[in-house]
């Protein structure tokens, strides 16, 4: 849908004026809200999940990869569109007739994240920008040794650790 942060967010958060550094900034922007999404186990920003394929085994239930799940567009079994399942919890699909055997016979388009994006995970993204950006770290970590170091998530700032905590999905075994 869109950005969880834009470029003039995160500059005028970061008290940026000049266009000088755009290029860095974005890139802090991405690795900020992938950080997050990492940590949180699911997107932020609302975006359509297409085509996911699942193993139907027989039960009512079929969990979704994605959480949280708005709504869902299409559930195909065998090939066949079906109109009777039910999202519940915002994670799992209910059906009363059942998802039948088979191997990668149930395939779901839906859409998963967040609409709007709550302000205090926007929040989080921009603290964690701030962060990036203000730390030695970043630049090396960032550019020549793909994204580690300063990145993880034990480092964070206490404030975006917290915030992001109450949005972890659970884990659906």
């Amino acid at each position: 849908m869109g950005a969880v942060v834009t470029l003039d967010e995160a500059k005028a958060w970061l008290g940026e004026a000049t266009a000088y550094a755009d290029p860095q900034i974005s890139a802090i922007v991405e690795g900020a809200v992938a950080a997050v999404e990492r940590a949180i186990g699911s997107s932020i920003a609302a975006t359509e999940v297409a085509d996911e394929y699942h193993d139907g085994d027989g039960r009512l239930v079929l969990y979704l990869g994605r959480m949280p799940a708005i709504s869902v567009s299409t559930v195909t079994i065998d090939g066949t569109q079906v109109n009777d399942c039910v999202l519940e919890e915002s994670f799992r699909l209910y059906r009363a007739a059942c998802f039948p055997y088979g191997r990668r016979n149930v395939v779901v388009t839906y859409m998963a994240g967040y609409n709007p994006v709550p302000d205090d995970l926007k929040l989080a993204v921009l603290m964690l920008v701030k962060f990036y950006a203000g730390s030695q770290l970043t630049a090396r970590s960032m550019w020549f040794e793909g994204g580690g170091g300063v990145g993880q998530e034990h480092e964070w700032p206490n404030q975006v650790k917290m915030i992001v905590g109450t949005y972890r999905m659970p884990s659906v075994v």
